[in-house]
């Protein structure tokens, strides 16, 4: 489940004569992937409200309208069918006109109807230039979130469509960005190392380089790096079409097929951007002799670089295999949640004795802040008029006696944030 940086799950909010948090704009051609992120948000999000065609459309000639009662618009960057299709031209059209924001997703696989932006820039110019600036130049900043199927990466990927999503809504409205996470996702996970690994990367190898760099930053000290592969515990080597060509690449095929006699395989590693091949041809530009041996024996890790929101995914990943494992929250984080837990459920509990009238006492303090008090003894505190939120926020829990919990561990809700049920 999706959270804020409060620990609360995000408000879910609708403007004024809106239907949907989200219109889902595809071609049959990516059908799966817009039917998988719809699926991804309702079990991450509960009471998101996608449309999805499929699903809620009744009839081609309300398509206009329900993209009128969406709060944004989800295009799916795929197939070249979606610029040449008329019903999603007239989703777009229909989303231009009423200025709609949109949250664009790649989809770059060809095996799986994606194509590279180029190319769907190139066509959406050529047959609805009109189009051109709001799919592809109008949310700079924004770069289309590239879609994946490894979990890991999907996970992340369904998050920042929700972010994107969320800013669009009553409750977000004007903030440059929110921050979601998963609280078990390896995106967002504590990773450290119980003791300091030697690491090697080979200077025929130029492009682990900025994985041995983004590996120190991350983790310091308990990344030492060594100059040759006898010194090292574990080695990277990043792959590409052109990793064993030219002299260096001569070299780096002896210094592999060695540590491969010797049981020292590395860490694979490769890129899959808009102008590298993928990864059949990479296997297929290896020496027979390094396959033969096993090179691709292990898995390879998909590598995004920085700023990519996919980086995260991949710089844990990569730590993982060296040895990284996650890092226990402790006493005081394992007491936090608990309190959290408790607030939580207090605070449903509090709203609902108070919304049927069971709630008995309410004393107005100077700042506006109160007590309500049930018939149980269980004492709230009421928000005070200066509170973020218009709703009943909790701040701390009073035993009947008077004594408090530690109110260091409870968070403010704040920011409209609802407590999750517990």
């Amino acid at each position: 489940m999706l959270r804020m940086e409060t620990s609360w799950p995000p408000t879910l909010s609708l403007a004024a004569g809106k239907q949907w948090h989200l219109f889902l704009s595809h071609s049959w051609a990516n059908q799966d992937v817009v039917a998988t992120i719809k699926h991804r948000l309702e079990l991450m999000l509960p009471r998101v409200q996608c449309f999805l065609d499929v699903d809620n459309l009744n009839s081609l000639d309300d398509l206009e309208r329900e993209v009128a009662l969406s709060q944004a618009v989800l295009t799916l960057l795929g197939s070249t069918k979606y610029l040449s299709s008329p019903n999603c031209r007239r989703e777009v059209a229909e989303a231009l006109r009423r200025h709609l924001p949109l949250v664009r997703v790649h989809e770059a696989d060809p095996s799986k109807g994606g194509s590279p932006l180029k190319v769907l820039r190139d066509e959406c110019e050529k047959r609805t230039p009109d189009h051109t600036k709001y799919l592809f130049c109008a949310q700079e900043t924004k770069a289309p979130i590239p879609w994946h199927r490894l979990p890991y990466f999907q996970q992340k990927a369904v998050a920042a469509i929700a972010e994107r999503m969320l800013l669009s809504s009553p409750a977000y409205n004007g903030r440059p960005a929110i921050t979601l996470h998963v609280g078990d996702g390896l995106a967002w996970s504590q990773l450290s190392f119980r003791q300091p690994i030697k690491l090697y990367v080979s200077e025929d190898n130029p492009p682990a380089a900025e994985v041995k760099e983004a590996l120190v930053e991350k983790f310091g000290d308990d990344v030492e790096l060594v100059p040759s592969l006898q010194a090292a515990t574990h080695w990277l080597l990043f792959l590409s079409p052109s990793s064993f060509r030219d002299e260096k690449g001569e070299r780096l095929v002896k210094e592999v097929a060695t540590a491969l006699r010797e049981r020292r395989a590395p860490i694979l590693l490769w890129s899959h951007n808009e102008d590298e091949a993928d990864f059949d041809e990479i296997v297929n530009a290896t020496p027979k002799e390094l396959r033969e041996a096993g090179l691709y024996n292990p898995l390879a890790i998909e590598w995004h670089s920085e700023p990519d929101i996919h980086f995260p995914v991949s710089l844990r990943l990569v730590a993982r295999e060296l040895g990284a494992q996650a890092t226990g929250g402790g006493v005081r984080e394992c007491m936090a949640r608990a309190s959290r837990a408790c607030v939580a459920c207090v605070y449903m509990a509090a709203k609902e004795l108070v919304s049927i009238g069971q709630a008995c006492d309410a004393r107005a303090g100077s700042d506006g802040a109160g007590l309500l008090k049930s018939r149980s003894g269980l004492v709230v505190v009421r928000p005070s008029a200066r509170s973020k939120s218009g709703s009943m926020s909790c701040r701390s829990v009073l035993r009947a006696n008077g004594s408090s919990l530690d109110t260091e561990l409870v968070e403010d809700v704040g920011g409209g944030e609802q407590p999750p049920l517990v």
